[in-house]
């Protein structure tokens, strides 16, 4: 069977990486080829078991006025082109889109009778403002999707509402092996390490922990904090991480804040870290690094947005606070850093969640079976033409 998988960003984010253990299964029933629309960190997260191209599309952006919905749909119909150009060439049994904002993968699919999953991480409302226009180019976008897609997969059942009955929901599974080495419990030291995973991004809200910092640190000095994940190369990305290091620098935390960019693999992260904090400020589809965090014995404070209650329940698993509030993140880590109890009861809560609900073979199966059923659908199909 030859699959193709198409990506949204040339850099290795949440959806990708999300995917990497059910392309890899598919990969072993025949091959496998990804596609991004750049070179970066994603391709390489893949390029030990797949073929790896580059082709020119990018992902979609909405809310652009009557003038920029037009340019866009010049825009999707060269790509849905490019798409067929190289399917032609490349001749896949299964394309598997690691997004819903490249409509253009799907609906080129669905014209060279290629069957089609969509993976879904994205939650359309953020959060942070609708405009009327972009509430316009959502509907748009569902309705084509469900239009051209086989099949249509969901990182939560957050997500999955947005497509009413249309969609399923598979978690994505947690590689409990790889983060094994750090299940036991730090080393009591006098003050926290901190970390924070994902993109550097003023949605995954870095720097309400840099504002709750002070707090932290009046009550436990030399409390730290690494800011582990990438910056798009992206404008609005380049000028909020320059906004992050001035607030650093502001506050004189230069020696307390590190930066370290794209880490791999994440669990080393985690094993350095006594607490991990989630200060997302947009409603996130799934929170898997919570979940990975719980898995590596590491409790968690995280914010309150999007599927985060779905999966994870306040004082049983890990602490939630309301987002862009730093004052109530510092009082939940520092909380959490002084009462042993509390911290035993989230981590051995937080970690049967993450083996039972989220454990990595029952996702790949539930994938595959998914696929399976994909695949008969449309050989029954053919067979009734």
């Amino acid at each position: 069977m030859r699959t193709l998988a198409v990506l949204h960003i040339p850099e290795a984010g949440g959806p990708a990486q999300h995917v990497r253990p059910w392309l890899q299964e598919l990969a072993q029933r025949g091959s496998l080829e990804v596609v991004a629309p750049g070179e970066g960190s994603a391709l390489e997260l893949y390029s030990s078991f797949a073929a790896t191209a580059v082709l020119p599309y990018r992902a979609l952006s909405l809310g652009r006025g009557l003038f920029g919905a037009l340019r866009l749909a010049g825009r999707l119909a060269r790509e849905v082109r490019v798409f067929r150009r190289h399917m032609r060439r490349t001749r896949p049994d299964l394309m598997v889109v690691v997004t819903s904002v490249v409509p253009s993968a799907a609906a080129a699919a669905a014209l060279s009778g290629v069957p089609t999953i969509v993976y879904v991480g994205e939650l359309y409302d953020r959060g942070l403002g609708h405009r009327k226009v972009r509430r316009a180019g959502i509907s748009t976008l569902v309705a084509l999707l469900k239009r051209s897609a086989s099949a249509i997969v969901c990182c939560s059942e957050t997500v999955a509402a947005q497509f009413g009955s249309s969609a399923v929901t598979i978690y994505p599974g947690i590689e409990l092996d790889r983060t094994a080495a750090g299940v036991e419990a730090a080393q009591k030291r006098a003050a926290p390490r901190l970390a924070v995973v994902g993109n550097i991004t003023a949605a995954r809200g870095q720097d309400v922990v840099v504002w709750a910092l002070p707090a932290i640190l009046r009550a436990l000095p030399g409390a730290t904090c690494v800011l582990a994940g990438a910056v798009l190369d992206r404008a609005a990305d380049r000028g909020y991480h320059d906004e992050l290091l001035a607030l650093i620098a502001q506050l004189g935390l230069e020696t307390t804040v590190q930066l370290a960019g794209f880490v791999d693999p994440v669990s080393r992260v985690y094993d350095e870290a006594d607490i991990v904090v989630n200060p997302a400020r947009f409603n996130e589809p799934l929170g898997l690094v919570a979940l990975e965090a719980l898995a590596a014995g590491r409790p968690v404070v995280a914010t309150r947005v999007g599927a985060i209650p779905e999966v994870l329940t306040h004082e049983q698993d890990a602490l939630l606070v309301e987002p862009d509030q730093p004052e109530a993140l510092a009082e939940a880590i520092v909380r959490l850093w002084w009462d042993e109890a509390l911290r035993s009861t989230l981590l051995d809560h937080g970690r049967r969640l993450a083996g039972e609900r989220f454990e990595l073979q029952h996702s790949v199966e539930e994938f595959v079976k998914l696929v399976d059923g994909v695949l008969a659908s449309r050989s029954a199909s053919d067979r009734a033409r």
